[in-house]
């Protein structure tokens, strides 16, 4: 059994719980292409985490800058 959490309407999370062969893990999934999807064990769930916060650090710091340019 899994249980899906609605992110937006753009990104769902399923959580998978681990089996004899699997850890557990989340599956990070377009709502209207549940084909598209990859999934992140939960051994490497905290680097995730941590890309996240670094790629939003450098998104602010793009944004920033394009902004300085637009003005």
């Amino acid at each position: 059994m899994s249980l899906i959490l609605s992110v937006s309407k753009h990104l769902s999370i399923e959580l998978l719980p681990g089996t004899d062969k699997s850890e557990p893990a989340l599956r990070l999934f377009i709502p209207d292409d549940p084909e598209q999807a990859f999934v992140v064990f939960q051994s490497e769930i905290h680097l995730l985490r941590d890309s996240l916060i670094d790629a939003g650090a450098q998104l602010a710091k793009l944004e920033k800058q394009a902004r300085k340019l637009r003005d």
